[in-house]
């Protein structure tokens, strides 16, 4: 079962709550199941990154020794989260091809965004997690020892675009692999993405010269 650390529970909590709450007026506005769990998915990807970023962003060192400790009892948790947003991101994809409305399209070009952005996100706490732990693992330019999370943010975006930890250092094997899954991830994301792009081009093109 998949367990998140006591004091990071509010924050999923909440998210959740809202996610919940857009499912519901979607649907009691008429929208299908489909489109209600596409809204309600953007939701909670909006809020839990919202306070995530709003509790680590300003933290100083302590405060994130304190937040990797939390974050260690539900770092599976934070897994499966991520393969869940690659996963919506499919399905969102798959609703950008058979949309029949630009509404529709929106709707799905948000939730890759949005899931996207979310995927680097859990993998920077996950990152950041297992530095505090362990007392380094990751070689930063200019050698610092004590990052702001924008470091581990860097290194999440550099891995989610390029596939490479670009100009720092890896010592550690967990993290790693860590990398290495998010490298994995993320090449399935970008593939995706690329492939929804091409169909939504090529269905607006035909719409349009039909």
């Amino acid at each position: 079962m998949l367990r998140l650390a006591p004091r990071y529970r509010p924050l999923t909590l909440l998210a959740l709550l809202v996610g919940i709450a857009l499912v519901g007026v979607v649907r009691l506005r008429g929208g299908a199941w489909l489109h209600a769990s596409m809204f309600g998915w953007c939701g909670f990807v909006l809020t839990h990154a919202v306070l995530v970023l709003a509790r680590i962003w300003p933290a100083d060192a302590e405060a994130m020794r304190i937040h990797a400790q939390e974050l260690d009892e539900g770092r599976f948790a934070i897994m499966a989260l991520s393969l869940l947003a690659a996963a919506a991101s499919l399905v969102a994809v798959a609703m950008d091809l058979a949309a029949s409305t630009p509404g529709y399209v929106s709707l799905g070009v948000a939730t890759v965004v949005l899931s996207w952005l979310y995927v680097h996100l859990l993998f920077a706490q996950d990152y950041a997690r297992e530095y505090w732990l362990s007392g380094g693992g990751i070689h930063f330019p200019g050698g610092a020892e004590e990052p702001p999370f924008s470091e581990f943010l860097y290194l999440a975006f550099s891995i989610g675009t390029t596939n490479g930890v670009t100009d720092m250092v890896t010592h550690s094997p967990a993290i790693r692999r860590a990398a290495m899954l998010h490298g994995l991830i993320a090449y399935a994301f970008n593939a995706v993405i690329v492939a929804g792009t091409v169909g939504i081009v090529t269905g607006l093109l035909n719409g349009g010269s039909s």
